[in-house]
């Protein structure tokens, strides 16, 4: 796993014990990042994405917008505390550091199928 330049990225050993996790703890990374092309790159072309409390965005250039907008937030660390799998459910549960202060945030996530090279189709944000 690279750490993009300025970003710390603390996670628990176990995040990575498992093929789906490793994808989900790099995915979360680019997040923090800011890399939009990684992040879509994992995303089916009908992908949703919603934010708790907002409108899903639905479909991939719909999604890329939006992702681009929260690309030059100022994420100083990241750290991931829990990666949960079920079949083509996700779940991951950590702290981001922006602008000095942390924000927990939860993502679910849904595979389109259960193969290794499924893309995800849905996303469920919290952030607190």
């Amino acid at each position: 796993m690279s750490t993009p330049r300025g970003l710390e990225v603390i996670v628990d050993p176990d995040c990575g014990n498992a093929p789906r996790k490793a994808q989900v703890r790099d995915w979360l990374i680019a997040f923090a990042s800011g890399d939009v092309d990684a992040v879509c790159a994992e995303l089916s072309d009908d992908v949703t994405w919603e934010i708790a409390g907002a409108a899903p965005t639905s479909g991939i250039d719909a999604v890329r917008s939006q992702l681009e907008a929260l690309a030059d937030h100022d994420v100083s660390a990241l750290t991931i505390r829990h990666l949960i799998s079920h079949g083509k459910e996700f779940a991951a549960e950590g702290t981001l550091t922006v602008g000095g202060s942390n924000e927990r945030f939860a993502y679910v996530l849904t595979w389109s199928s259960h193969a290794k090279t499924a893309d995800i189709s849905y996303v469920l944000n919290y952030r607190a």
